[in-house]
């Protein structure tokens, strides 16, 4: 039994020392490119300009009929001109978060910062643009990329909330 042990110990030695040296020559070999595949951003994917444009509209309509956000919105509520004004930078910023040509800043945080900071407003706010995307028939995975991304702007407001209190 123990030369049975002693074989077995040096089998194990012997296999490891050869695995060790073959896994060293395997990474030496020079490998294959993953080919990647060009695929369109996600801005082309929603639809561009048109559809973007159609969903902002769709959730700003929402979003200032639901009384339980619309407060966010109210310093606009009379103002077209800055309503317009908001509309077009939103549309920029939605844009910009789906890699499309628009340049922007973050409009939501400027109108209305605590709306990131208060979790329950914030996912209604998110709802509205998941309808409004599936209004337009916005496939499921792009609504997910957007969406995500939007989750994002809140992480990123986040801690600068926390700091100002």
């Amino acid at each position: 039994m123990r030369r049975f042990t002693i074989w077995i110990l040096l089998l194990c030695v012997f296999v490891t020392a050869f695995a060790s040296e073959s896994e060293a020559a395997r990474r030496r070999r020079p490998r294959k490119r993953v080919q990647v595949v060009n695929e369109k951003k996600l801005y082309e994917r929603i639809g561009g300009n048109k559809v973007v444009s159609n969903i902002v509209d769709e959730w700003m309509r929402m979003n200032l009929g639901d009384g339980r956000i619309s407060s966010y919105f109210s310093k606009l509520a009379g103002k077209p001109e800055q309503m317009a004004r908001f509309r077009r930078q939103l549309a920029d910023q939605i844009c910009q978060m789906s890699d499309g040509p628009c340049k922007s800043e973050n409009v939501i945080q400027k109108v209305s910062p605590d709306l990131l900071a208060n979790e329950e407003h914030f996912l209604i706010f998110a709802d509205h643009l998941f309808r409004a995307m599936q209004k337009y028939n916005v496939a499921e995975r792009e609504k997910n990329e957007l969406l995500a991304r939007l989750g994002e702007l809140r992480g990123e407001a986040l801690p600068e909330q926390a700091s100002n209190r």
